[in-house]
């Protein structure tokens, strides 16, 4: 069984407030990383 396959086995196992929990921290998380990582530019695609 996969990693995600796994994951979302037991998530699915936690009470609702809890699955809201885990969302909500997620994401956060995720936000937080979508705005430390780099931005990229369209001249990033002329190479050469």
């Amino acid at each position: 069984m996969s990693t995600y396959s796994t994951v979302l086995t037991q998530v699915l196992k936690l009470a609702p407030d809890e699955q809201m929990r885990l969302i909500s921290e997620l994401f956060a998380h995720i936000r937080q990383r979508m705005i430390l990582s780099p931005k990229r530019s369209i001249l990033e695609l002329d190479c050469c």
